[in-house]
């Protein structure tokens, strides 16, 4: 019974890794959302934590960031994706675990070092408009943080409607 209970996880890993490419793969036919749907990407990695724990999340978001990197011929959602999307689910759930300083902590640091790689790769390549443009201290970083607590939001509450309304419906087939 064991093998079996694991053929159905690695299966589900699968499925829900194809999906996420497939997913992946969309932000080439829609490349005003790309960013959008590299979030929606995340939502397989988010179900599998749910399901089965950390390991087969680890193992979708592990190939759907490398597939993505490897198939998708623009690049910058899957490397939003690599970078943030898809392992923002597993630093949540490492963080929902803990005290609320530690949360708070945990979520912060993961939002800084976020923001921070996109500053700095953008110092490499436009470091001229990046000191000269007050439009980045004063808009930029203040969206990315309100991005973030939305993105944040979404997924606890996607979290709520998964446990509640959806696995009821498929709990059989999982």
């Amino acid at each position: 019974m064991r093998k079996q209970t694991n053929a159905k996880k690695y299966a589900l890993t699968a499925v829900l890794s194809a999906l996420a490419c497939a997913l992946m793969l969309l932000t080439n036919f829609i490349d005003t959302a790309s960013l959008s749907v590299a979030a929606i990407a995340a939502l397989p990695v988010l179900i599998l934590l749910c399901e089965h724990g950390t390991a087969p999340a680890v193992g979708c978001y592990a190939v759907t960031a490398t597939l993505s990197l490897i198939v998708c011929p623009l690049k910058s959602a899957p490397i939003a994706f690599a970078a943030f999307f898809g392992i923002y689910p597993l630093i949540k759930r490492l963080a929902e675990s803990k005290t609320k300083i530690t949360r708070v902590l945990i979520k912060g640091g993961a939002m800084l070092i976020t923001v921070g790689t996109y500053t700095a790769t953008a110092l490499v390549f436009f470091p001229e408009e990046i000191f000269t443009s007050p439009i980045y201290k004063w808009i930029f970083v203040p969206l990315c943080i309100v991005a973030f607590l939305l993105y944040d939001r979404c997924l606890t509450l996607f979290v709520r409607v998964y446990a509640l309304r959806l696995r009821p419906k498929i709990a059989k087939y999982l």
